[in-house]
């Protein structure tokens, strides 16, 4: 449900509560003639999963007016491992445990950092995990060619091999995921051998939510409003639904395509001829290319007799047909590790 978040945090400290905070490394810099020299303190352990990295910027003559950023994988701070989804249960059980943990790295009493559900998210990573056994890289392929309006395909390639790591869709401040999960915790050996058979057979969808989209749930962009369920579920279909992999979506062979154009009687010999062929292009030469090589008219109306007649909202295709890719209504819950980080 939810991964990588960022929050910022109104928080006032003064300068000897700064000097005994154990900071990783400090910076300084100067923006404009006037506005004085800003201070960058941060905090972070790479070597630990799911340690938050706690950034404090502060103006140099007024330290006591400064804010806090804290970037937190979710999942990762609260079960060890991202594998595991987030339940919106927990949600309350993070804003608590960071809190705490905040209260402890920057050595004050928890009362003077703010409840974070009331805090500002200006970053935010949703995702959703789905067992598709050894269809991974089947659908991993058919995504090879799927488009998105506005957006930039990327495929990457497992080093020295032909299978597929990931597809990824980025515009200028928003990037969509699909990738497989199983891959990834093996080659970065992100967790122990329950971890990877947790991961076994899993595709990973994920999305970076831009300001805007944050804003468009939460003018305020405030964490209460945006750390929901439903809010998450309903952006993850919607990008499901429009990549093509989403509710009432098919993902046809070229010869279940062809099969299915044969059997339409209403169509007439050269009707058919013409979407096969048109279908033959979609396949071989991919969406993106039959756009440039077709009229713009003949293009979406070959595309639109197409989907009426296979009854699908975007026309995808793969060597075997695969199931669609829905938001499950029940969710997924791990036991959190409520001492992780007492010690």
């Amino acid at each position: 449900m939810f991964d990588t978040i960022k929050l910022l945090v109104p928080i006032m400290l003064s300068i000897e509560q700064v000097k005994i905070i154990d900071w990783a490394r400090t910076s300084t810099n100067t923006i404009g003639k006037n506005s004085g020299i800003t201070v960058f303190k941060k905090m972070y352990d790479k070597a630990v999963v799911g340690i938050p990295t706690i950034i404090l910027t502060y103006k140099q003559d007024n330290p006591s007016e400064s804010w806090l950023k804290v970037e937190v994988s979710i999942p990762k701070f609260l079960y060890g491992s991202n594998v595991d989804e987030v339940s919106e249960s927990d949600i309350d059980v993070f804003y608590q445990k960071l809190r705490e943990y905040l209260s402890k790295q920057l050595k004050i009493n928890i009362t003077q950092i703010p409840p974070l559900e009331k805090c500002r998210v200006d970053k935010l990573h949703i995702c959703k995990n789905f067992n598709v056994g050894n269809l991974k890289q089947g659908y991993l392929k058919a995504m090879t060619n799927a488009t998105k309006s506005k957006y930039q395909a990327r495929i990457y390639h497992a080093t020295g091999l032909n299978s597929i790591e990931s597809v990824e869709w980025k515009a200028q401040s928003k990037k969509i995921k699909l990738y497989d999960k199983e891959a990834e915790v093996i080659a970065k050996r992100l967790g122990n051998k329950q971890e990877y058979l947790k991961a076994k057979g899993m595709l990973r969808f994920e999305i970076e939510l831009s300001t805007a989209d944050l804003k468009q749930i939460s003018a305020s962009k405030t964490a209460s409003e945006i750390l929901k369920k439903s809010v998450a579920d309903n952006i993850l279909q919607k990008n499901l639904d429009e990549i093509g992999l989403g509710q009432d979506i098919q993902i046809s062979s070229l010869q279940q395509i062809i099969n299915t154009i044969n059997n339409q009687t209403s169509l007439k010999t050269r009707g058919r001829a013409t979407l096969i062929a048109f279908a033959t292009d979609l396949m071989m030469n991919g969406e993106m290319r039959c756009r440039k090589t077709y009229p713009k008219t003949t293009f979406h109306r070959n595309y639109k007799n197409l989907k009426t007649i296979l009854g699908v909202k975007k026309i995808i295709f793969s060597p075997v047909t695969l199931p669609p890719l829905m938001i499950e209504e029940t969710e997924k819950t791990v036991p959190v590790l409520q001492n992780r980080y007492s010690h």
